[in-house]
């Protein structure tokens, strides 16, 4: 209403200002030309008066002024302008005939005419320079007035054009509104919804008409209806704030959903909060999937290690307030990599489903069982004592060692059992033990101490682990309890692994060579490789000091294949035309049992150019224990290479003459326990006859070990042993010394052996 009067009265006084500057404008006009039309009229009488005095005489003359006096009064001469001609006049009048007054009263008129004339000029000038000027300011006016004019047109335009965009904007926002996904809402303090977009059909499942005038609350999750009501207190006019809700579903699902509220409630056109929601349920439960496939084993289902790490971190935690114990029991399975093996790994799957099952079906309630990878399951136990928790691991051990069907088969995986307690050593009694494998992980060592004295997860884990490969020392499905004394024990034995990984890699092994005496001539019918440490600090060590390691660790693997390669290259320089001398090499059960050590065999003989038969690969009698058709057939395929097989440490097993029936052998190697007695002890010479009896009748070559004296040396030559071996001849010598051996001619007498000894060393 305002802005339509200011318009009105604007245009009124806009007619008004207009007219007043067109009348100013014919006011001045008539003005100046009243005035040239009276100066104009002077000029013509005076003009017609000049001529006609001119041509008459005096008397005429007076005649004609009289007349034109009157005349050029009224016509707005001044009085003082018209005295000089009627001085004239006066005087002609009483001389009519007098020439010089004749002239004298032209000369009046004549003045009277010019002066005129000079009058009328001067008007014609003002009334051109009023012209100008009225025309300046006319001109002057009309570009301001147009000026305005056009810059209120164009203001007016762009208000036009302001507000249509305004109302174009204004349409698309509806209709981007009423036709959105999200659901837009507007809700008083209340929560009571006064708008609602059609949306809420897809979000909700209610019409808009249906969820305008009820509250939002009905359908907002009770536990988050709190969270609503405090941010309609506290969002600032204007505002806005983010939401997230849970809001219950017309068929009853529970719904995820976010967005922002925005306090609207001092806009006149809105009054009120708007809420604008949309649907997030599948990306909180894809993002729920995801933290879960994070912190759980995709097989079993259980907690991995990084969720059993955190929940154990915590508990250590709360163990500070409450002087809880905390007990980890670490579960290994036992030769499961058979299971793999022979029944395949979808077989072994199941088993590891089966063993999960059992576990958490002895953990108590509020315990976290997790598998760790592999086939190592741990179990969090809080709150019970060392005798408790000693307890649960016995059962754990009971429950897995029971048997399971696979594939139609039964198969029994035992599981050996390590438990570790916040309170210290157990209170076992600490028996003697061989050092644990240390904890591949990183973290185990190195983690550090909350506080001074305080365990951490990594170490709670670690003395777990220790306690588990004590246990898988004692025997399968052992449990054991971690003590203290343990720790440093289980540092020196990584600190072995350690310095033999880099042994191997810096080439800090070497090897030794000890003859074979062939009984019935005395000379070296070959020799046996036995790897030596040279170590940087130690010195050289014997393998008792680290081949246990190598085969607890897995490193026997590699160092057996780098000690067949370098026995091969060494014996292939001990080939002459005229003779053959056969090296021997011990067998890893690991490496036997290695697919592709078939391979390494081949790659070690054709690298080095030795001929396969003198190759003599010897295993020990312990390995028959094993899977025997698995290292039949092995065996075989190295004898179809034309390598020889030996056993090695007969007797102190539990082979059989069958076992040496069904395995493709060529040697029995007799242990050095049996060799140490056959002069002063009738029952070990007994054993060691029937041993050397029974491999002769298989047409077996038998080789005796540990020979230390002339007696056994005379006494196995007596009863057909073929070889003999010990330090009688020779203790293990580096391989230059070695080639000094084979260089004496004829028997190897133990002087001949210190003779050549000390010229392979020179």
């Amino acid at each position: 209403m305002r802005t339509s009067f200011r318009e009105r009265a604007r245009k009124s006084l806009t007619v008004v200002v207009t007219l007043l500057l067109v009348v100013s404008e014919f006011g001045f006009l008539h003005a100046v030309y009243s005035r040239g039309q009276g100066v104009r009229e002077q000029e013509r009488v005076v003009g017609r008066l000049v001529s006609a005095v001119s041509e008459v005489d005096g008397p005429r003359s007076v005649t004609l002024v009289d007349e034109a006096l009157p005349r050029l009064a009224s016509a707005g001469v001044a009085a003082d302008e018209l005295v000089p001609l009627r001085d004239a006049v006066t005087s002609l009048r009483a001389a009519p005939t007098d020439a010089q007054r004749l002239t004298a009263t032209r000369s009046a008129a004549a003045r009277l005419d010019r002066l005129l004339t000079d009058r009328s000029r001067t008007i014609d000038v003002q009334a051109d320079l009023i012209w100008v000027a009225l025309l300046v300011v006319v001109s002057l006016g009309w570009t301001v007035w147009f000026r305005r004019l056009v810059g209120r047109h164009r203001e007016l335009q762009r208000q036009i054009t302001e507000q249509q965009a305004a109302a174009a904007g204004e349409q698309r926002l509806a209709a981007l509104v009423h036709n959105t996904s999200d659901l837009v809402t507007v809700l008083r303090s209340d929560t009571t919804v006064t708008y609602a977009t059609a949306s809420a059909q897809g979000v909700v499942g209610l019409r808009a008409e249906d969820l305008t005038g009820r509250t939002l609350l009905s359908i907002v999750a009770p536990e988050d209806a709190p969270l609503l009501a405090r941010l309609l207190v506290t969002t600032a006019p204007d505002d806005d704030h983010p939401v997230r809700l849970r809001l219950r579903h017309a068929d009853g699902r529970l719904l995820h959903v976010e967005g922002n509220l925005v306090n609207l409630l001092a806009h006149e056109a809105i009054e009120g909060y708007v809420l604008t929601l949309r649907d997030v349920t599948e990306r909180v439960e894809l993002e729920g999937q995801i933290s879960y496939q994070a912190l759980h084993d995709p097989l079993t289902g259980l907690s991995n290690r990084r969720l059993f790490h955190d929940r154990l971190t915590h508990s250590l935690q709360r163990r500070r307030a409450t002087d809880d114990e905390v007990a980890v029991v670490l579960c290994d399975l036992d030769d499961f990599k058979d299971v793999n093996e022979s029944a395949g790994h979808d077989a072994g799957d199941e088993v590891l489903v089966t063993v999960a099952e059992r576990i958490r079906a002895v953990a108590g309630v509020g315990d976290t069982v997790a598998r760790l990878g592999g086939d190592e399951f741990a179990v969090l136990v809080e709150g019970a004592s060392a005798d408790e928790a000693a307890a649960l691991a016995e059962r754990l051990a009971d429950a897995i060692g029971e048997p399971i069907v696979v594939a139609g088969r039964q198969v029994v995986v035992g599981a050996s059992v390590g438990l570790a307690v916040t309170g210290g050593a157990s209170a076992g009694r600490p028996e003697p033990r061989r050092a644990p494998r240390p904890d591949p992980r990183p973290d185990a060592r190195t983690a550090p101490r909350t506080d001074a004295g305080e365990l951490t997860a990594a170490d709670l884990l670690r003395n777990a682990d220790v306690a588990m490969y004590l246990a898988k020392e004692r025997g399968k499905g052992c449990v054991a309890l971690y003590e203290p004394a343990l720790h440093e024990q289980a540092l020196q034995e990584l600190q072995l692994r350690s310095d033999l990984a880099r042994a191997l890699e810096e080439d800090q092994l070497v090897v030794h060579f000890q003859p074979t005496i062939d009984l019935a001539t005395g000379v070296v019918a070959g020799f046996e490789a036995l790897v030596r440490w040279q170590h940087p600090t130690r010195g050289l060590l014997g393998p008792v000091h680290f081949i246990p390691t190598a085969e607890r660790t897995g490193l026997i693997v590699p160092l057996g294949r780098w000690v067949l390669r370098e026995a091969c290259r060494a014996a292939a320089t001990f080939q002459t035309p005229t003779r053959r001398v056969t090296i021997s090499v011990n067998v890893a059960a690991a490496q036997l049992t290695s697919e592709g050590f078939g391979d390494e065999v081949v790659a070690a003989l054709r690298d080095s150019g030795l001929p396969p038969s003198c190759l003599l690969l010897e295993i020990t009698e312990s390995m028959l224990l094993g899977d025997l058709e698995l290292i039949r057939s092995r065996l075989e395929v190295l004898r179809r290479l034309d390598v020889r097989i030996a056993i090695d440490d007969f007797g102190t097993g539990f082979s059989s003459l069958a076992y040496l029936r069904r395995l493709p052998v060529d040697v029995v190697k007799v242990d050095k326990s049996f060799v140490d007695h056959v002069t002063d002890d009738d029952h070990d010479a007994s054993l060691t006859r029937s041993i050397i009896a029974m491999s002769q009748s298989l047409n077996l070559a038998t080789i005796a070990e540990g020979v230390e004296h002339l007696g056994q040396a005379e006494w196995l030559r007596a009863t057909s042993c073929r070889f003999g071996q010990g330090f009688l001849w020779s203790r293990p010598v580096p391989l230059d010394q070695a080639r000094a051996l084979l260089a004496v001619a004829g028997p190897l007498r133990p002087a001949d052996a210190r003779d050549a000894v000390a010229v392979g060393a020179a």
